[in-house]
């Protein structure tokens, strides 16, 4: 488990155990990252996550405050249910590449260097081969985009499908490398057309991510057979279809 995980681990034990009363400001940076045994960069993505999932905010300034602590308690949807990878794939596709779309179009140069940071550390995590890393960062760049549409219910929607300990679907030590690395130039490629505004790329590229890895996970058939992911797959195959066509021409030519 990463540091960052660690310190958020203790940093939801001490807010379930009423450390701080609600609506109250948490310790300053120094004291808190002090009481958890963690530098003070750490600490501040970990209170980012917390942000991200509404459980506290952070005023520039003036420190964190938790809001609603109680989200830390409340189940997600469909406890007790158990969820396919193939059903997660498809919410996430019916989700994501709208999330995408919009923070393309509206996120602010703080919302682009968060992504930024998170693609970093995916990439480090990619490179050793860290799979428990590599799924709390793709968790986290999914929240981040989540976050900036403002949207709780949206927010709500990405934690119950990316919530760490709670996705079959993205056990990434399961993948090949040549796979891993598909996913994480995906996500770069994702991240690009966030920073330059551009919403429908950065839908299409969402979308294309996510029919990827459901192939990676789920396998082909599986794939063709879903009423939501077969359809995008087949559009995937018809666009690859179309750029090989092109490139064989242009190769034929005199």
């Amino acid at each position: 488990m990463g540091i960052t995980a660690l310190a958020l681990g203790k940093l939801e034990q001490m807010i379930s155990s009423n450390t701080w009363p609600s609506g109250g400001r948490l310790p300053a940076e120094r004291e808190l990252a002090k009481a958890l045994g963690v530098g003070r960069t750490t600490l501040r993505e970990a209170l980012r996550i917390l942000e991200t999932r509404g459980v506290l905010e952070i005023k520039s300034g003036s420190g964190a405050y938790l809001t609603r602590p109680e989200l830390l308690e409340r189940p997600p949807s469909g406890e007790g249910q158990k969820v396919l990878p193939l059903q997660q794939f498809e919410a996430a596709y019916c989700l994501v590449p709208h999330l995408a779309a919009w923070c393309a179009f509206s996120a602010g140069q703080d919302t682009i260097d968060r992504l930024e940071q998170c693609i970093s550390g995916l990439g480090r995590a990619f490179l050793d081969h860290d799979s428990t890393g590599i799924a709390q960062g793709y968790a986290l760049f999914i929240r981040l985009i989540a976050a900036e549409t403002g949207n709780p219910c949206l927010r709500l929607m990405v934690e119950s499908l990316f919530f760490s300990g709670k996705c079959p679907a993205h056990d990434f030590a399961a993948l090949k490398d040549a796979q891993r690395d598909q996913i994480f130039a995906g996500l770069v490629q994702l991240w690009g057309f966030i920073r330059s505004h551009e919403p429908d790329s950065a839908q299409r590229a969402a979308g294309r991510q996510q029919i990827m890895q459901a192939l990676f996970f789920c396998g082909r058939p599986s794939i063709e057979k879903s009423v939501v992911l077969g359809p995008g797959l087949r559009e995937m195959q018809q666009e690859k279809d179309i750029a090989l066509a092109v490139a064989s021409a242009s190769a034929a030519a005199p």
